[in-house]
């Protein structure tokens, strides 16, 4: 079963159990296209990618990998050839904390980005699809939390087992 199937479950099981085990929801759709660029030589398509979807991106990533290896100044690079401006959110730790989504997502929306760029792996990504949610939203990533995520949205400790996921 992928990932996606998965989510979709989650949500049903939310709206099906949600209310009886006293979790507060609210109904909202949120539709946002990912797409992934991923292999030998697919950063060559990054400024006609970028530039099909605005003028400007926040550029999200971690605090280490893509500066060491220098993928954040190719991708800088030619996000400027394709007339593409840029914010760099590279706060992202693995297990990204609400408290940082919702940091990029107020950055997307103090500087007018049209789009999220994920430079990275797993967290990431995950944090950037969170970030595009709640800077489209302006609402807190937490409010879309339940069950076992809120506590490591407040900063205790967490099993890796438990998954967030959309209420």
């Amino acid at each position: 079963m992928g990932s996606f199937s998965k989510h979709v479950i989650n949500c049903f099981w939310c709206n099906l159990y949600g209310k009886k085990e006293g979790i507060q929801m609210f109904p909202f759709e949120v539709s946002f296209p990912t797409h992934i660029y991923f292999g030998l030589g697919e950063l060559k398509r990054l400024g006609e990618a970028a530039k099909s979807l605005g003028k400007k991106a926040l550029l999200v990533t971690g605090g280490n990998a893509a500066k060491r290896t220098g993928l954040l100044d190719r991708v800088h690079a030619l996000l400027q050839e394709a007339d593409v401006d840029s914010i760099l959110f590279d706060k992202i730790e693995p297990n990204p904390r609400t408290a940082t989504v919702d940091a990029g997502a107020a950055l997307a929306r103090q500087n007018g980005c049209d789009f999220i760029l994920a430079v990275g792996g797993g967290s990431v990504m995950d944090a950037s699809k969170a970030i595009a949610a709640a800077a489209r939203s302006g609402r807190p990533i937490y409010d879309y939390m339940r069950g076992a995520a809120t506590q490591a949205a407040r900063g205790k400790s967490s099993s890796p087992s438990r998954t967030l996921c959309p209420s």
